[in-house]
């Protein structure tokens, strides 16, 4: 790639933008009715070298932070949720192989082939018999001399059939504990997948998320890290928090400016007189202030001992609570603001051939609650604060 023609972090910022606009909002609704992938978007973010945006620069890539990274997805959501799902899916596995790159030759050159060929990463956590747990896998790795087998049947592998490679959870050894995990990357020929069911869901319904079995035959320098529990909380959990909580953001934010919108043509028809339910639209805007607040608050804090490798701390229990509790309280603001906007604009909103609705944006808004479901985060903040010592 020729250097010079390396996008600033403006570029990338326009370029999302001006493709939600052209490009995604065109084809959401056939993309959400026919639950495909949003080919157009992703095709459109790899002409314009999005796909490695979080790539450090040393490596041709704009070095975007998780947080600049999360806007990223807050604009595309509000033109197509299912886009900002699987363009906020893949910086979340890349960012993983970045912070684990330092001092691994194949790694770096993996994050130059990012960058060249804005090959697309999908996470491959899921596994049917785990219950939705991802620090529990069934699949092992096999060793044989310097290359490794592994075969796993993933319950829901979103973007599967479009992956270009895969981050995969499994456990260490076929005698290893289901919570001995590691983590490995299979690029290219390194795998084959074999779909096994179907993808007719409520919501995020371009993600494409069906079940697969993933078939893998590498090199032992495949596996990224070989203590995922290290991996999960050092980077994995942590952005994904942040860059779903921007994603439901973006909803939110679509949603109360639809609401926004309609109220304002029913003031433009009466002068002077304050349209039904304007008061609730100045109430749902305080909420989307707090939801603002709430991302800003924990990225920040997540961004300074990022960069200070402070182990400790991201590793804790403390953060492990904050981070859990960004995750929960975003995925109920989502649904709760999207269900308020729809309040708000009437049959307007909960019509699907209005430019006011609020439909697909509510469906896709309560995806949130069961991804890392919420009830199991609550148990383990639970479990956290009867042990826990001082303020949180």
């Amino acid at each position: 790639m020729d250097m010079k023609t390396r996008p600033t972090k403006s570029d990338i910022i326009a370029a999302v933008k001006k493709i939600g606009e052209e490009i995604s909002v065109v084809h959401v609704n056939d993309v959400d009715v026919n639950a495909r992938f949003p080919i157009e978007t992703i095709s459109a973010l790899k002409e314009h070298l999005v796909l490695s945006a979080g790539v450090p620069e040393e490596f041709g890539g704009c070095g975007m932070t998780v947080t600049e990274l999360g806007h990223l997805c807050r604009v595309l959501a509000r033109y197509c949720s299912s886009s900002a799902m699987v363009m906020g899916m893949h910086f979340i596995k890349v960012q993983t192989i970045v912070h684990f790159s330092q001092e691994k030759s194949e790694l770096q050159e993996y994050l130059m082939r990012i960058v060249r060929e804005q090959r697309l990463v999908a996470s491959v956590t899921s596994e049917e018999g785990i219950g939705g747990n991802m620090r529990t896998s069934i699949a092992a790795i096999n060793k044989t001399g310097k290359r490794f087998q592994l075969v796993k049947k993933s319950s829901c592998l979103s973007y599967g059939a479009y992956a270009d490679d895969l981050l995969i959870t499994c456990r260490n050894t076929e005698e290893s504990a289901s919570s001995d995990q590691a983590v490995v990357i299979a690029i290219g020929d390194d795998f084959s997948v074999e779909q096994t069911g179907i993808w007719d869901s409520l919501g995020m319904r371009g993600t494409c998320s069906a079940p697969f079995i993933i078939t893998v035959d590498a090199e032992n320098h495949r596996i990224l890290h070989d203590d995922f529990a290290y991996v999960a909380s050092r980077t994995m959990l942590p952005e994904t928090h942040i860059i779903w909580a921007n994603i439901w953001l973006g909803i939110a934010l679509e949603a109360g400016s639809r609401a926004r919108k309609l109220l304002q043509s029913k003031a433009r028809k009466a002068p002077g007189k304050l349209p039904m339910n304007a008061t609730d639209l100045a109430k749902l805007e305080v909420h989307l202030d707090r939801f603002r607040d709430t991302i800003r608050c924990i990225s920040e804090d997540y961004e300074r001992a990022h960069a200070s490798d402070d182990d400790d701390y991201l590793t804790s229990m403390r953060f492990s609570i904050k981070i859990n509790a960004l995750k929960i309280n975003a995925s109920e603001m989502s649904a709760e603001i999207c269900t308020k906007a729809m309040a708000i604009c009437g049959f307007a909103g909960y019509l699907n051939n209005t430019p006011f609705t609020i439909g697909r944006l509510l469906r896709d808004s309560l995806s949130a609650a069961p991804m890392i479901g919420n009830g199991r985060l609550y148990e383990a903040n639970a479990t956290h604060l009867m042990i826990t010592k001082g303020e949180i």
